[in-house]
């Protein structure tokens, strides 16, 4: 469901990357502080990561069977999946669940949650067109919605309205508001009565889609769902720009944000519905495998660092076996299911934070040369220690050293693809100052701190006050009295 290089031009990329400048936040607490309707409380980050599967329906059931053990085997909270109107209606009221039944019931039973995702009509209920068309036939898709939400009832956890709307690709023959909000508002009328539980999604745009994003929420679209979605992929972000460009994403969370707050004080969640690299060996936009795992790593903790409440790795298979498609290479395994090192970190990933909760370490300071591309995420565990994670977004290597007014008890390196901490480092031990020292660049450094309370201050010595001065002046007295009687006793 991956909207592809071209589908956006370069000026609606220059677009992008202007409004996310013009909301600026730094690391960590400043990107989740911004002036807009109270959003739900934090929720651990192992809770709000997932991956897409679009078309696991397709799989011959060993195949799909072993995508969903390597999401089980993650830890993987979420899975995204197209639940195609073309494909479950082919033809007007005959309906067949047979595969989907199969792949819901297996990932439910290892404990995934799934997101469905609605749209894509058949030729008889859009005047004889493809599937990208919008339905024609408005009560043929309240129909649809309804008979699939209350079949899928309390085994889908959230639905998503199409996909890249804001695309021809994905909505011919161009783009309209208008006809998406009364289709996303049928959608949600259709849901709420047969599934009321369900989180009902807007559909994901491609890469932020500001101004149609705005023309949504303008006509009501925030009435009808309980999650605004876009598509960050680093192309739409700056041309040509393929790093996980941390900041212009915090920005654009705190941008969708202030739009919501724009037209509704509703607590609407943000959802990154799509967001991947390519190992295709057509660079750009291919990268390397271990390029991939970085930034999959990267991305991670810098939005589990702001309020997005879910965020999906597209994707989680390489379909297909052809290095120079970028399409078929965006996997965590590749096409022999062999996981890739992206799929080892998202899975260290779970492990190290998955209980985790963002926060602020009271006290602790970092330095380097050049403070500007300095990405560092701190983030609390239930048994009172820390996570600290550390990377230069510009991918150059650095030198940086942490002090803090707290007693660092302990510091242990956590391995990536584990999530487990696998050295120590001692204050002092690469200090004389006490400090830590750590060479980092594009790699997260990651550390598990246990802190002890801040030291205390110096005692100051006594000041002397009124009272201190006239009882030195009496013992003073008392002194002069003693020497005077003991002369005249002589």
């Amino acid at each position: 469901m991956r909207s592809r290089f071209l589908s956006l031009s370069a000026a609606a990329l220059c677009v992008v990357a202007m409004v996310a400048m013009s909301f600026p936040t730094g690391p960590g607490a400043a990107a989740r502080a911004t002036e807009a309707p109270a959003v739900a409380p934090p929720v651990a980050a192992g809770d709000r990561f997932g991956v897409a599967a679009s078309h696991i329906k397709w799989q011959e059931p060993e195949s799909a069977a072993r995508e969903l053990e390597a999401v089980a085997d993650a830890g993987i909270a979420w899975i995204r999946i197209d639940f195609a109107w073309c494909d479950l209606e082919t033809t007007q009221g005959n309906w067949d669940f047979a595969r989907m039944d199969r792949v819901v019931d297996e990932a439910s039973s290892n404990g995934s949650r799934i997101l469905g995702i609605l749209g894509a009509a058949p030729s008889w209920a859009n005047g004889g067109l493809a599937w990208n068309y919008p339905p024609t036939n408005i009560d043929a898709w309240r129909n649809y919605v309804a008979t699939v939400a209350g079949h899928f009832r309390e085994r889908v956890s959230a639905w998503e309205i199409w996909n890249e709307e804001n695309i021809s690709q994905f909505w011919m023959p161009y783009p309209n508001a208008d006809k998406y909000v009364a289709l996303l508002g049928v959608a949600s009328a259709a849901i709420r009565p047969v599934d009321p539980e369900v989180k009902v999604v807007m559909g994901g745009v491609a890469g932020l889609g500001s101004d149609f994003l705005d023309a949504c929420l303008k006509r009501g679209a925030a009435d009808y769902v309980d999650a605004i979605a876009y598509h960050p992929y680093p192309e739409t972000l700056t041309f040509g720009n393929y790093r996980p460009q941390e900041k212009a994403c915090r920005d654009l969370v705190g941008f969708v944000r202030q739009l919501i707050g724009k037209y509704s004080s509703r607590p609407i969640e943000i959802w990154v519905t799509e967001l991947g690299w390519t190992t295709s060996a057509l660079a750009p936009p291919g990268v390397d495998m271990e390029t991939q795992a970085d930034h999959v790593l990267r991305s991670f903790i810098n939005d589990a660092d702001t309020e997005v409440r879910v965020l999906i790795w597209y994707n989680l298979y390489d379909e297909q076996q052809n290095a120079w498609n970028p399409e078929q290479n965006y996997g965590l395994l590749g096409h022999d299911f062999k996981p890739k090192p992206s799929y080892q970190y998202f899975q260290g990933f779970q492990r190290a934070f998955g209980a985790s909760l963002p926060c602020e370490i009271d006290g602790m300071q970092m330095s380097c040369s050049r403070p500007s591309s300095l990405e560092a995420h701190s983030f609390s565990l239930p048994d009172g220690s820390y996570l600290l994670a550390v990377w230069k977004s510009d991918d150059v290597g650095d030198l940086l050293e942490i002090s803090s007014i707290r007693r660092i008890v302990s510091a242990d390196m956590v391995d990536l693809e584990t999530g487990v901490a696998r050295s120590s480092i001692l204050p002092g031990e690469t200090s004389d100052t006490g400090a830590l020292r750590l060479t980092i660049g594009k790699e997260p450094v990651v550390l598990r701190i246990v802190a002890g309370p801040p030291e205390a201050p110096p005692v100051p010595p006594p000041v002397a006050g009124p009272g201190n001065m006239l009882a030195d002046i009496c013992a003073l007295l008392r002194a002069l009295l003693g020497v005077i009687l003991g002369c005249g006793t002589r």
